[in-house]
């Protein structure tokens, strides 16, 4: 495994334009100097990559339902991990006409070109770096997450869970009793709270979990069937979470024009809005055991009964049984973490790959106003306005099992499955 780094400056926007000087003398005007002045936002772009090696092709065997043996070639993934990071200036100098009188009458110049906020030098920026450990953690957990929600075995409806907090909890209080009772006592503002939790806590999921069995029982020929019919194929899933948005505005008087010798300072306002978006995208593969021995046919039964309705005893269903794991589940990603452990221990399914990704996005909206113009200039006093940028795309790969695991923290049963398809990688997700 090796890694390449590759960095380029190039330019973004150019301040300045042209100054003419003007001299009279017996009545007659004539340009004594005719100055091009420019200087150079720079932008910069870093990129660092991951070289990756990857089987290509894996020519697998695989029997299907009616017994007949298949040979499968596959073709295999070849990203690697990488991020690319760069700043720009995008657009926001505006055109404008100047004229200063020197002498008056006698001497003057024009100035016609760019005008910037603020100086230039300030706008060559570095680009943003590479994840700090805390926000690759952060990275990390949102995969975890979005495995979760495209593993392809998921159950659709959850019985096991159901039952047991029935056993636990018993029912949901019919509404409005505790509050009735309550009334009767002179108690009814106290009573409000335990109300609202009833209602949240027990009816809400009891109603979602049977309108979900009822609904399975409804498709349940056509779950299987499509169930049945991905099984050893590859199932392309991408989960996107929602954008994260936040912005701060700071105000700061006394600021130089980026033109000192034209302007004097004005009020400087900087609106940064900072933008996080994360996906995921992979492929899955699982495999239903279409034998025709008793014991396959059995085993086929509690695979498609657990995808049906959840009946399995695992770590993820004693987890979601604990009457804390709600509280945990509302700060951290634990359930997560559980649920994919539990699925990655059965019915054969790995990921062929899986990448988490993640574009960050600083945007610099810089304002200058209240500014003056130098004695003797005469011109537009609009507010002058600039955008920055820095941007930084993320891309990790996760192990056939997940994001955060190494083969070492594999079961052998785990490590045989990514030798058998094929699917082992030379990647810092597994390695």
């Amino acid at each position: 495994m090796g890694s390449s780094f590759r960095s380029r400056t190039y330019d973004t926007v150019t301040y300045g334009g042209y100054t003419d000087t003007w001299f009279v003398s017996g009545g007659v005007r004539s340009r004594i100097g005719h100055e091009k002045s420019s200087n150079t936002a720079r932008g910069r772009q870093d990129t660092q990559s991951t070289d990756t090696a990857w089987p290509l092709y894996k020519s697998l065997e695989r029997k299907d339902k009616s017994g007949s043996l298949h040979r499968i070639l596959r073709g295999m993934d070849i990203g690697s991990g990488f991020y690319t990071t760069k700043v720009y200036v995008l657009g926001g100098a505006q055109d404008r006409t100047y004229h200063k009188e020197i002498l008056p009458g006698v001497l003057w110049q024009d100035y016609d070109g760019l005008v910037l906020p603020v100086p230039v030098e300030s706008l060559n920026v570095s680009p943003l770096g590479a994840l700090s450990p805390s926000e690759m953690t952060d990275l990390l957990a949102a995969g975890t997450t979005a495995i979760a929600r495209c593993i392809p075995t998921n159950p659709v409806s959850g019985l096991a869970n159901f039952l047991g907090e029935l056993k636990r909890d018993g029912f949901p209080k019919a509404p409005g009793k505790s509050l009735l009772s309550s009334l009767e006592q002179g108690h009814a503002i106290r009573k409000h709270g335990s109300e609202y939790l009833n209602y949240e806590f027990a009816m809400v999921p009891t109603y979602n979990d049977l309108k979900s069995f009822a609904r399975t029982a409804m498709n349940y020929d056509k779950v299987l069937s499509q169930y049945e019919r991905d099984s050893g194929k590859g199932i392309r899933r991408r989960y996107s979470f929602p954008s994260i948005v936040t912005t701060e505005t700071a105000t700061q008087s006394g600021v130089p024009h980026g033109s000192p010798s034209w302007f004097n300072s004005g009020t400087l306002t900087t609106t940064t809005v900072k933008t996080v978006d994360r996906w995921f995208s992979g492929e899955f593969t699982y495999y239903l055991n279409f034998g025709q021995q008793g014991k396959d046919k059995r085993a086929l039964f509690a695979q498609e009964a657990n995808k049906l309705l959840g009946t399995r005893l695992n770590v993820d269903l004693v987890w979601n049984l604990a009457p804390w794991s709600w509280a945990a589940d509302w700060v951290t990603n634990v359930g997560d973490v559980f649920h994919n452990v539990s699925a990655f221990q059965a019915d054969g399914l790995v990921m062929r790959y899986g990448y988490i990704m993640e574009t960050t996005t600083i945007e610099r909206n810089f304002t200058l106003d209240s500014y003056s113009l130098q004695t003797g200039v005469s011109g537009s006093l609009a507010p002058l306005t600039l955008r920055l940028v820095q941007q930084r795309k993320v891309r990790v790969p996760a192990s056939p099992f997940g994001f955060g695991l190494t083969l070492s923290a594999l079961s052998p049963r785990q490590i045989a499955i990514i030798a058998a398809l094929g699917i082992s990688r030379n990647t810092a997700g597994a390695k």
